[in-house]
């Protein structure tokens, strides 16, 4: 199973839970395996089922999936996707 780690900003919809594993031989079956566990996650990662918010990007062993296939990109069973939100300011 890959594992997901759930930046702090939406632990609140985890119960706290830092870190958890999914089943899923793409990103996409990952991200919705870990919102059928956390239903709350669905809306702070997606604006529609499969469209991903603009504000996150999601790095599978240390490579961004926007830059490759996305969501359709294929990950092992021993993955490690990391949601990260953009940080902004000014």
């Amino acid at each position: 199973m890959a594992t997901v780690i759930i930046p702090s900003v939406m632990r609140s919809a985890t119960g706290g839970v830092e870190a958890v594993h999914v089943p899923g031989g793409t990103v996409r079956a990952v991200m919705h395996g870990l919102v059928a566990q956390f239903p709350e996650l669905g809306s702070k990662l997606f604006y529609d089922k499969d469209q991903l918010h603009h504000y996150l990007a999601l790095f599978v062993d240390g490579i961004e999936v926007r830059a490759s296939q996305g969501l359709y990109a294929q990950v092992s069973e021993d993955a490690e996707i990391v949601i990260v939100p953009a940080l902004s300011g000014g």
